[in-house]
């Protein structure tokens, strides 16, 4: 009984180190594709909504029409950057963020 208790324990934590390399290997790969698409995203971007470019010129001429009006145009660069740096935006994120800048 012993012996098999031993042996139990050892296959236990071989089972669970495995797991963990899995999960660890799969969080790697996931974060690799975050940095990837972040990179993708920012690339070409200046930091304005309104150099934004479109596939549908139209689409962007609705888009910043609708800005315009709103008088939100400058708040949507603020939470643009907020999501960039935070990978998030709620409005609790952009306020601390508006009070603190960026944190390094």
């Amino acid at each position: 009984p012993v012996m098999h208790s031993h042996w139990a324990r050892c296959l236990w934590q071989a089972v669970t180190l495995g797991l963990a390399t899995v999960q660890a290997e799969r969080d790697r790969l996931a974060e690799r594709q975050n940095r990837e698409e972040a990179d993708e995203l920012r690339s070409g971007y200046t930091g304005f909504v309104r150099d934004a470019s479109s596939s549908v010129p139209e689409d962007k001429e609705k888009i910043m029409s609708e800005l315009e009006a709103s008088g939100l145009e400058q708040e949507v660069d603020e939470a643009i950057e907020v999501l960039q740096v935070a990978g998030i935006s709620t409005p609790m994120l952009r306020i601390a963020f508006a009070r603190t800048g960026t944190l390094e």
